[in-house]
């Protein structure tokens, strides 16, 4: 692949992923003293809260995703696929820590407010798109469900 190619497979690739790929960057390497290493790859950071619970430490440093391929062609096939795969696990590892939450909450509350949540770090978006998931989880986790979030007006809206 000539340059403006494997600029247009990266504009492609973030296009493709609702604007969440904030930043890809792609490489090649050769190293004789890494031979478990293929020559080229990519490292793709997510646009997601950074003050979420979920994404402190290590995610707002580090790469969400690296995938490497022997070929541009291959890594590019490649690169959809893998993030679909770590969106996924990061969904899913959302989805436990709010759980999570939820139980915590409604233990010390008796309920769980959507307010609760945003104060324990979870965003708006957040709370929407993952809170029906997170309530199902909660009460496989703490097995006195069914949990539910209410909602409590605009305290610690984000």
């Amino acid at each position: 692949m000539e340059p403006t190619e494997i600029v247009q497979a990266i504009e492609a690739f973030t296009k493709s992923t609702g604007g969440k790929a904030r930043s890809v960057y792609v490489g090649f390497t050769s190293s004789r003293y890494r031979t478990d290493q293929k020559p080229v790859h990519a490292s793709v950071h997510a646009d997601r809260p950074t003050d979420s619970p979920l994404y402190s430490s290590h995610r707002r440093e580090e790469s969400v995703l690296r995938v490497e391929a022997t070929t541009w062609a291959e890594l590019f096939e490649l690169l959809p696929i893998k993030w679909q795969e770590r969106q996924a696990e990061l969904d899913a590892e959302l989805v436990h820590k709010m759980g999570l939450a939820i139980i915590s909450l409604t233990e010390k509350f008796g309920e769980c407010l959507d307010a609760a949540l945003r104060g324990e770090g979870f965003s708006d978006e957040e709370v929407t798109e993952f809170g029906p998931r997170a309530c199902d989880k909660a009460g496989k986790m703490a097995s006195n469900g069914p949990f539910k979030i209410g909602t409590g007006g605009k305290a610690n809206q984000r």
